[in-house]
């Protein structure tokens, strides 16, 4: 939305493509960054269709960006505050983000495409001590995921310094997953996750 550099449409076959194979070979890739990379660049080309300037081309970047998000999530609100809130709020784009977050909703469903749900089996009643301990785990978690983006990051650095090609990177990053796999026997950390999170 911010940067300068062009995003190219080819992005958004490529992206499709990628994350299709990724998933059918057990790759561990969430549906987000993939919503939003394919929406972005189909909104992007829509405003050069057109032939939109700059500041409006931005705001169909994000309409795409809800959109794609909405329509795979079923969340049409929060795929709209995601895109317009990334970095600085974009308050031009609410109102048309909104339109394309709801339409694209609307038409997942009437194609059968709805988000996941996961079926809760009881709610325990509210008790102090209990909330409390929910926080902290919560405060936990926000840190482990805090200290792993540090070290995919830093890892990804390393990756690119000592691995110059980026196919070389692919196949020994593939065969650490594999080998990890077998070290642990499980298969929980393939595909998306979305089984552990049932159970």
């Amino acid at each position: 939305i911010h940067a300068e550099t062009e995003l190219p449409f080819k992005m958004a076959p490529l992206i499709f493509i990628s994350t299709v194979i990724t998933h059918l070979f057990g790759g561990s890739a969430g549906r987000e960054g993939a919503a939003l990379q394919l929406g972005g660049s189909i909104g992007n080309q829509l405003g050069r269709w057109f032939r939109l300037d700059d500041r409006d081309r931005r705001i169909l970047v994000m309409c795409g960006m809800s959109a794609a998000f909405s329509a795979i999530f079923g969340t049409p609100i929060a795929a709209v505050v995601f895109a317009v809130s990334v970095g600085v709020m974009y308050y031009a784009a609410l109102v048309p983000c909104v339109f394309a977050s709801l339409i694209s909703f609307k038409v997942a469903n009437h194609m059968g495409i709805g988000p996941n749900v996961f079926h809760l089996l009881d709610v325990p009643s509210f008790q102090l001590l209990p909330s409390v301990k929910v926080i902290v785990l919560a405060m936990l978690c926000a840190g482990l995921s805090v200290l792993f983006c540090i070290i995919l990051h830093s890892l990804g650095d390393v990756y690119r310094a000592k691995l110059k090609n980026p196919y070389v990177r692919i196949l020994f990053s593939a065969v650490i997953i594999i080998l990890l796999t077998l070290c642990l026997q499980t298969d929980d950390y393939m595909g998306a996750g979305v089984p552990v999170i049932a159970r």
